[in-house]
């Protein structure tokens, strides 16, 4: 009997002891959570680890591109030079190659080498995201990942649309994303992804307890918007600046932005801007701040093209768009970064991908893109380089015209007039016929470029696929320096036809614009000529035939 009364106490004590039964766990939660696990694992095979060849310094980094292509920070590449060494969570290890840096934005594109294809983010729109929104932060924290297997933080969207002045430098985050999700050393380059595993921002400034260097919650990534917009420019190997407006402006009462400085010989004064004009809307957003006007301009690569609304005394509206100048002098740019981009081992790790040269991260990319531009549409200019050539036309108010191309005179003839130029002398100063802002200079060029290539040309580069179409469709440019002026010439990107040329004698001046009328997809040729100084027509020639031969010398 006493045995039995002690196992009843025991069951007894045992069931007080038992947790109580408590509510089951909402299904949502646990779905939600699936969500978040299956989302980690799709956004984490295009992180990459990048260490530099001796497997010390380094970051994080997330490739945009099956061919290797990624994003990173300049101050993640600086250490490593040219070269460096990724990793991946597949367990890859390969090499890859500096292609292009930014450092005004922190960035910078690299290319992993490998003959398998890799995995690729998934882009998202930066724009569309708001504070509050669930976002992960995925990278290398303290170069810890030696299995390669990168760490997840989650955090929300402090802010969007944050700007932080230049302390000191010229290193400027503007438009930026605000995340408390831990970024911590290491995670520099790595990736920033909204909920749905979309990629909106590359990790770059975080604050830190100085003693432990550990996240405190305010971490700053630059927005993918931004980036794409520069990807291009990074792709061709070029050290590439940020741009301005041209004015400034002060924020004053009831949101009022006012220009309150404009530069005589910039495009925004060119365009009609003045002093006092308030501005209302740049490329595309209301503002009603100073900060917010440098924060849209910031994010963009110079010679960009923005639509901006002001309004004057008296209601006058003016609607134009203007052309963005650089921001710093391209030797300060080339100063950083010789002073802080590694030097080149004496034998690089991998061959033919790395071409130094002075205002290059990499000249080899520049040169291949050009060249096979060129050589691609050479096959439609059927023309030798010892010829003079001869474009015909008619145009409405000059009736017939005819410009002679040759290697020591070029002209202008219509029924009205006849002008020339030494295509040898100082192009800056022959502005004929006038009016037209170099017409003649410009085809010049055009000539010199296609029958004696690059080496024809004092200077002759690639800067990457631009805006530049009716519709800003992307066209591949390559710019011209020759004997005082400049030209840029943009190629359609699939047909490799030349479509337009922007000619500049004096920066301060309106370009000649010369557009080349292609009437369908097969033409050989094209069909018209329009040449443009502003807002203003010069010339518009129907019936345009293009020859090269003896008969077209002068």
């Amino acid at each position: 009997m006493q045995r039995i009364l002690i196992v009843i106490t025991v069951l007894a004590a045992s069931a007080r002891l038992a947790p109580a039964a408590g509510p089951e766990l909402d299904p949502r939660i646990e779905q939600a959570e699936q969500q978040r696990v299956q989302t980690v694992r799709r956004i984490t095979p295009a992180t990459i680890a990048v260490f530099d060849n001796q497997g010390e310094g380094g970051g994080s980094g997330v490739i945009i591109r099956a061919d290797g292509l990624a994003v990173t920070n300049f101050h993640v590449v600086a250490p490593c030079g040219p070269f460096m060494t990724c990793g991946l969570p597949d367990g890859r290890v390969v090499a890859a190659v500096l292609l292009g840096v930014d450092p005004p934005g922190d960035v910078a594109l690299i290319r992993l080498i490998d003959d398998r294809p890799f995995p690729v983010a998934e882009i998202g729109d930066s724009d569309r995201v708001s504070a509050g929104e669930e976002v992960f932060v995925v990278g290398n924290p303290f170069l810890l990942a030696d299995d390669l297997q990168p760490t997840v933080t989650c955090g929300i969207l402090s802010g969007v649309h944050r700007y932080q002045y230049p302390a000191g430098s010229i290193l400027e985050y503007a438009d930026c994303l605000q995340t408390d999700a831990a970024i911590n050393p290491g995670n520099s380059g790595g990736p920033l992804y909204d909920s749905r595993g979309r990629l909106i921002g590359i990790n770059g400034r975080a604050s830190f307890e100085k003693r432990g260097r550990v996240n405190v919650g305010v971490g700053y990534a630059i927005s993918i918007n931004q980036v794409l917009r520069f990807a291009a420019h990074l792709e061709s190997g070029r050290i590439v600046d940020h741009a301005r407006l041209g004015a400034t402006v002060s924020t004053l009462s009831r949101g009022r932005v006012v220009i309150d400085d404009i530069d005589a010989d910039s495009d925004a004064y060119r365009r009609g801007l003045r002093y006092g004009d308030q501005v209302v809307r740049l490329a595309g957003r209301d503002v009603t701040s100073a900060n917010q006007v440098q924060n849209i301009v910031a994010t963009y690569p110079p010679g960009s093209r923005l639509a901006i609304t002001c309004l004057r005394a008296g209601g006058e509206t003016i609607e134009t768009t203007v052309r963005l100048s650089p921001a710093h002098e391209a030797s300060e740019l080339e100063e950083i970064v010789g002073a802080q981009l590694a030097q080149p081992p004496k034998e690089p790790p991998i061959g033919d991908v790395f071409e130094p040269r002075v205002g290059y991260a990499n000249y080899l990319p520049n040169r291949a893109h050009r060249d096979l531009i060129l050589q691609t549409c050479l096959l439609r200019v059927e023309a030798g380089a010892s010829l003079p050539w001869r474009i015909t036309g008619t145009d409405a108010n000059r009736g017939k015209v005819a410009l002679d191309l040759a290697a020591d005179r070029v002209t202008f003839s219509s029924e009205r007039s006849e002008y020339w130029i030494d295509p040898n002398a100082d192009l800056s100063t022959q502005r004929d016929p006038p009016g037209s802002g170099g017409l003649l200079a410009a085809l010049s060029l055009m000539r010199t470029l296609f029958t004696e290539g690059p080496a024809g040309l004092q200077d002759c580069y690639y800067v990457g696929a631009l805006p530049r179409g009716s519709s800003d469709e992307l066209r591949d440019c390559i710019v011209a320096h020759h004997h005082g002026a400049t030209a840029e010439f943009y190629f359609t990107t699939e047909a490799c036809r030349l479509e337009r040329i922007e000619y500049f004698s004096d920066a301060a001046a309106d370009p000649c614009v010369v557009l080349l009328n292609w009437p369908d997809a097969s033409a050989q040729r094209p069909a018209g000529l329009r040449v443009s100084v502003g807002d203003d027509v010069w010339l518009n020639l129907d019936e345009l035939r293009l020859t090269a031969s003896a008969e077209a010398s002068p």
